[in-house]
């Protein structure tokens, strides 16, 4: 992260000097911040990873920390004008706090960035018996679903750079996301939202299987 931050600083201080709006600094700037994701999103994938990161299951409310992670990504939705719901109620469960809201941010982030301005996301979260389900829908474009097993694989972009949306990313989004779920003896599941036309990512955690893990 350092040498990355120092980059950074170096570009906001060259903006500075500069005090017009400069198309190649501003470029730059946007590779430095795509590269810093990049590294976060790395370093998620090794603190995860079974022979590097020792799993410590607590008691969590999955539905406390969906209100967290929204939070966080309140400012990024509220300048794309967009409308967001979160439902559902207390959903307790046993898991490793950070990873879940890495999951959760990770799929919240995509479905900002891939929803249109003024278009809607819809988080639920629930519990019924032995089963804690999540789902987060969007109004977005949605994948097709010949691709819903691809953008599972790490590094993998819809597209690759072109994609439609004209939005960056490191292609680890959601390899994250599905490690994180096999981690938690847990099952995902892409698929066309019924109520806003975009991606409907459905998430299920089974209780009892976490119960003795340690």
């Amino acid at each position: 992260r350092t040498p990355i931050s120092i980059l950074k600083v170096q570009v906001h201080n060259l903006l500075h000097e500069l005090q017009e709006p400069h198309a190649t600094v501003d470029e730059l700037r946007l590779g430095i911040d795509s590269m810093g994701h990049l590294v976060e999103q790395i370093l998620i994938l090794n603190r995860t990873a079974p022979d590097q990161y020792m799993l410590q299951f607590l008691p969590v409310d999955l539905y406390d920390i969906a209100k967290e992670v929204v939070s966080s990504e309140f400012e990024q939705i509220l300048q794309r004008n967009q409308i967001f719901e979160l439902t559902g109620d207390s959903a307790s469960m046993r898991g490793d706090p950070i990873a879940l809201r890495s999951l959760l941010l990770n799929i919240l982030s995509n479905a900002s960035k891939y929803t249109p301005h003024n278009g809607q996301i819809h988080v639920h979260v629930s519990h019924d018996g032995e089963k804690v389900m999540l789902a987060i829908e969007d109004s977005g474009p949605g994948i097709q679903e010949s691709y819903y097993e691809r953008v599972f694989d790490r590094f993998y972009r819809l597209d690759g750079d072109r994609h439609p949306s004209e939005t960056g990313g490191s292609g680890l989004g959601l390899s994250i996301v599905k490690h994180i779920v096999d981690i938690h003896g847990g099952s995902v599941k892409l698929s066309r939202s019924d109520e806003l036309g975009g991606l409907c990512v459905t998430i299920i955690f089974y209780s009892k299987t976490m119960d003795n893990r340690t």
